[in-house]
């Protein structure tokens, strides 16, 4: 009877083990699942959200085209390239160019100071140090 309930109780320990294996396994699968159904509304919203802004651009585009095909639009355009009508006389602003910065043409902060430290060490002692 020993051998009996030896083998019953490893067939019920390795029917057990398979049954945790299975719903470890189970569980793993679910975890995935999950995951590719968050992951996939995460990228709903972000696409949902592009989307928008694409569609309140192509709003803005579309009234800029109706502005430009209007008469008024038409006529600040032709302006806007530098356009006059018949008798008028285009005047021209032009701004100056901006003045260069003092430290624009100076060397890099390494080598002034190595050149303030040469000017010291030269007056300090005499030459000896310029080489």
């Amino acid at each position: 009877m020993m051998v009996g309930d030896r083998r019953k109780r490893r067939w019920q320990a390795l029917a057990l083990g398979a049954m945790a294996l299975f719903g470890l396994l189970m569980l793993v699968n679910l975890c995935r699942t999950g995951h590719a159904l968050w992951q996939s509304r995460h990228d709903l919203a972000d696409l949902q959200y592009e989307h928008d802004q694409l569609d309140h651009q192509r709003a803005a585009l579309q009234s800029g085209v109706q502005f430009l095909q209007s008469p008024e639009g038409t006529e600040a355009a032709l302006r806007k390239m530098g356009n006059v009508k018949p008798g008028e006389k285009a005047i021209r602003f032009v701004e100056p160019p901006p003045k260069p910065s003092a430290l624009v043409d100076s060397p890099p902060w390494p080598v002034r100071l190595l050149e303030t430290t040469r000017t010291v060490l030269h007056h300090r002692f005499g030459g000896a140090a310029t080489d």
